[in-house]
């Protein structure tokens, strides 16, 4: 194997890598110079947009991320950890700011990959301009924001903001810069995540991999409710993954609630992080009752997040929700025609077919940048590419991995515990939809898994492996070009 790791108990935690004997410097540029960099960007949009409210936003979120990796992170790891952040913000930055120029000439009518973002945007803009806080507590608490009251209160606040303390109308713009800070901080935990398993040098490379190729790059652009899940989904991760401590305990239960209220169903799953946090803590001191109380949450809550995904929250919300569905259903058929198969499929085994078609879609590949709602490509999209062709690639090491008994052992027991977690809500929440950007929330700790099992295989079989794969998909999409001309 080309990294043996030496696991040593430690805490809470089940197997830990000792991660020191790699003090190899992974990263030759200044994390300072990284931030002159990332403040002359925000300084030049600032001038283009003439928004000092832009600038004050970028500043604020670039704080508020440099204070989390100071209180939150192991200080030998801080450095990475900033280097990550400005790298990425930049990058993030980057891509939201062109591709919002591009694409988004009104927010009110025009979108970027997803029509969700005319609905949180205009509503919200609305709601912004009315006077009295009654009224929009009122608007608030009704049918308006339906089930994203969390979201839109955040939202309502930046944009009550920038047009009462800045004087400058509400914008698209400063309202996605939350999205990149939350896509950014994603990345800073899958790094600080992955060096429970990983050396320094395998988990800089593993997270800027995940940074670059994964669905975080394009949903860092996208203004959606679901980089705030991934975000809380990956801290509950990384917060497992430590030692137990009644605060812990506390932040999760404020996670699951703050879940909730950005989206229903997240915030209900929720609860398998705070009991199994829970189960690792008195399983060897009451394991009969560790094991029921876990085992009944977990049955619980996958019941209950299912019977969300099938039902409305409200009867009120039905047609908006049969509009979204059909939308959906109709980029699918158009873009691969597996629908009419999955409908035609014996009911037993339309939920398997949709959670398996989740995790390729898009196919083809560059279906991926269609937008079925305005019926055009949007080819700033293609990072949704690379990603689909990406996550095939991890879930061959996962599924491998396991596969083969000799190889089971690689991954330690509180890994197994969470990538759990992650394969439930998948069926959960999959079981249902084929929208992976529903399913992103886990993806980490999938990712985190794939890596493991990636930088402990033989280097043989991992070449053997990407060498599989790669003509396998060359196959498959020869395949369906031939029978798209044959048709």
């Amino acid at each position: 194997m080309r990294n043996s790791l030496d696991y040593s108990y430690s805490g809470q935690t089940d197997n830990v890598p000792l991660v020191n004997a790699d003090k190899a410097k992974v990263s030759g540029v200044s994390f300072r110079a990284m931030l002159m960099i990332l403040l002359a960007i925000c300084l030049t949009i600032t001038y283009i947009e003439y928004s000092f409210a832009f600038f004050c936003f970028s500043a604020f979120w670039i704080s508020l991320g440099v204070m989390i990796i100071f209180f939150s992170f192991d200080k030998k790891h801080q450095l990475q950890s900033f280097r990550l952040f400005f790298l990425f913000f930049t990058v993030y930055l980057i891509y939201m700011v062109v591709t919002n120029y591009v694409y988004v000439k009104d927010p009110h009518v025009d979108i970027f990959y997803n029509p969700d973002s005319v609905k949180f945007f205009s509503r919200i803009d609305y709601l912004s301009k009315i006077g009295s806080s009654k009224n929009m507590y009122h608007w608030m608490e009704g049918f308006y924001v339906g089930d994203w009251k969390g979201f839109g209160a955040i939202i309502w606040v930046i944009a009550m903001i920038t047009t009462n303390l800045f004087d400058e109308p509400n914008s698209l713009l400063i309202q996605k810069l939350q999205i990149v800070f939350l896509s950014t901080m994603v990345i800073v935990l899958v790094y600080n995540l992955s060096l429970k398993y990983l050396t320094r040098k395998q988990a800089w490379n593993a997270t800027i991999a995940f940074g670059l190729l994964s669905h975080v790059m394009v949903f860092s652009g996208v203004f959606m409710r679901d980089i705030y899940m991934v975000f809380i989904y990956t801290m509950g991760f990384y917060i497992l993954f430590n030692k137990w401590k009644p605060v812990n305990l506390l932040v999760l239960i404020l996670l699951g609630v703050f879940a909730w209220h950005i989206r229903s169903h997240n915030g209900l799953f929720f609860l398998c992080f705070i009991a199994l946090y829970i189960y690792l803590h008195i399983r060897n001191k009451q394991p009969k009752i560790a094991k029921f109380l876990f085992v009944t949450t977990l049955i619980l809550t996958v019941a209950l997040v299912v019977t969300f995904n099938f039902t409305a929250v409200t009867g009120d919300t039905s047609d908006e929700l049969s509009t979204y569905q059909n939308y959906h259903e109709g980029k699918l058929e158009e873009a691969t025609g597996l629908t009419a198969v999955i409908l035609r499929a014996p009911v037993f085994a339309r939920p398997i077919l949709m959670i398996t078609l989740s995790q390729i879609y898009p196919f083809p590949v560059y279906r991926g940048m269609y937008v079925n709602y305005i019926d055009t490509y949007q080819y700033l999209l293609f990072p949704l590419c690379i990603a689909e062709i990406f996550w095939i690639y991890v879930w061959v090491f996962v599924l491998y991995g396991f596969y083969k008994k000799s190889y089971r052992t690689i991954i330690p027991q509180h890994l197994k515990y969470c990538l759990a977690i992650a394969l439930l809500y998948i069926v959960a929440a999959g079981a249902t939809s084929y929208e992976f950007r529903r399913l992103m929330a886990v993806y980490p700790v999938i990712f985190l898994t794939a890596a493991v099992f990636y930088y402990n295989l033989p280097e043989g079989k991992v070449k053997f492996l990407k060498k599989r794969t790669t003509w396998g998909y060359i196959g498959v999409f020869a395949a369906y070009l031939l029978l798209t001309v044959m048709r």
